[in-house]
Parts: C-alpha cells; structure tokens; sequence
C-alpha cells in the first residue's frame, strides 16, 4: 500500500516537473516575441507580477489544504538559485540587454 502511495506521489511531482518545463519554454518564448517591442522596465514589471502571483497561489492554495510548508536544505538551494536568476534578468534588463537566452551567443565564445 505504501509503494502504491510513493508512486502516485512521483507522478504528481513528474507532471509538475513537465508542467513547469513547458511554463519556462513559453516564457522565454515570449520574452523573445517581446523584446524591442515594449520598455525593459515594463517588461520586468510583467514578469515580476507573473512569479509573484503564481507563487502566491500555490501557496495559499497549499495552506488552504492545511499542508505543512517546510524548509528543507535543498529548498533554500533552489530558492537562492531563483532569486539569483531573477537577479541576474533584473540587471540584464536594466542595461537594456536582450534577457532571451540564444544559443551559441556566448560572448567569451568567438564562432570561426
């Protein structure tokens, strides 16, 4: 009984985990239709308003279903590691640089 539990608990976690694969990709999708087209700060603002009010949701959906919210090590990692991206889009933003990732465009990497 408690393996069949485990197993419904994974596939929960693999839907999220294509869920949010497929939230990224269109993300930066957009951020790519975007760009040049409305102001690097507006386009901050929109973004910051979209993390901000899915993650809110979660977790007030979450503390309505009376689920524990634990920190956890690897929890602190990977919040340190989303604010350091969202740090990182911020300051490409604020210089007016195209925060769109393109592959190849690495700017220590010269194509011959």
């Amino acid at each position: 009984m408690a393996n069949k539990k485990k197993e419904q608990e994974m596939d929960n976690w693999i839907s999220y985990l294509i869920g949010t694969g497929l939230a990224l990709g269109l993300a930066d999708f957009c951020t790519k239709l975007a760009a040049g087209k409305i102001s690097n700060g507006l386009g901050f603002l929109i973004f910051g308003i979209c993390t901000f009010t899915i993650s809110s949701v979660w977790f007030l959906w979450q503390s309505f279903h009376r689920v524990d919210h634990l920190v956890t090590p690897s929890g602190v990692v990977a919040g340190t590691a989303a604010f350091a991206r969202s740090e990182q889009l911020r300051i490409k933003l604020a210089n007016g640089t195209n925060a769109a990732f393109h592959p190849g465009s690495h700017p220590h990497i010269q194509k011959n």
